[in-house]
């Protein structure tokens, strides 16, 4: 049964996790078989988490809101986003941005087969959300992401270029990364990506790994980004980006390492680690 983990670290590749998880499914019924994707940021001196609750008996999954003065003390505070089976069922992976004095709240929705990426907004983050507004992107018939679509960490939020990292796949989940350079108050898509940012490496994780998720995204003292990857369910990465190239052609260059991450009491995890440069030109 998922959960939700609360860990720490020092170079974003070895994790001390707590003893036990932040987030337990149920009572309630939202997340009574369930809870995953968590989505988290500091504000007003709390930390605040958005996260997947699953009902197997309902078959339905709702988007739901946490918070608290610190990870130990996170309570559920109710649903985010209702599932609208109609229009938009089983909302999930959330990625929250502040747009001047509004929230900006991304998620993923399945419609008829296929996950899109909603967006809705806020005056405040614990305030209710709007109706889901348009689409900001949607799938590309002649593309690498011309199925599905999911919503990952946002990059330069406030800037006149701010760029959403998003997952986005095939008919047959053929899972890559991508990117969509927005709108300062992402009102329309102004660029995004021809190729995928990053694919999986099929000759060093077999043939049934053909999949990789953005997950999140971290700033860096020295400016820099850096972004965190799953590749298949037993694989983490970290991609160094020192400047975010965002025009045609792909500008991205990367150099795997191999660290490794043994976090105490748990099993050791295979870890790979990109560093990305690239530039505007």
């Amino acid at each position: 049964m998922a959960e939700v983990w609360f860990g720490m670290s020092d170079d974003g590749l070895h994790f001390t996790m707590d003893e036990a998880p932040v987030i337990f499914p149920g009572p309630d019924l939202a997340d009574l078989d369930g809870c995953e994707d968590p989505t988290v940021m500091q504000h007003d001196g709390l930390l605040l988490l958005w996260h997947t609750g699953y009902n197997e008996r309902e078959r339905v999954g709702r988007l739901l809101y946490a918070r608290g003065p610190d990870s130990k003390r996170l309570a559920t505070v109710g649903v985010a986003i209702e599932p609208w089976p109609s229009r938009f069922a089983d909302p999930k992976e959330a990625s929250v941005v502040q747009i001047g004095d509004r929230w900006r709240l991304f998620f993923e929705f399945a419609c008829d087969g296929a996950s899109l990426v909603g967006q809705v907004d806020a005056g405040r983050p614990d305030d209710p959300w709007s109706d889901p507004a348009d689409l900001l992107i949607a799938p590309r018939s002649d593309s690498w992401d011309n199925w599905h679509l999911r919503p990952g960490p946002v990059i330069g939020a406030g800037t006149d270029r701010p760029v959403l990292i998003y997952n986005g796949a095939d008919r047959a989940a053929r899972w890559r990364i991508g990117w969509a350079a927005s709108s300062r108050d992402f009102s329309q898509i102004v660029a995004r990506s021809d190729a995928p940012l990053h694919s999986p490496e099929r000759e060093r994780l077999g043939q049934d790994a053909d999949i990789a998720f953005a997950s999140s995204a971290v700033e860096t003292e020295d400016g820099g980004r850096e972004l965190f990857l799953r590749l298949r369910s037993a694989f983490a990465a970290r991609i160094r980006d020192v400047r975010m190239g965002i025009r045609e052609p792909h500008p991205f260059r990367s150099t795997p390492t191999r660290p490794h991450v043994t976090p105490p009491g748990r099993r050791a995890t295979g870890v790979r680690r990109y560093r990305v440069t690239g530039s505007e030109s």
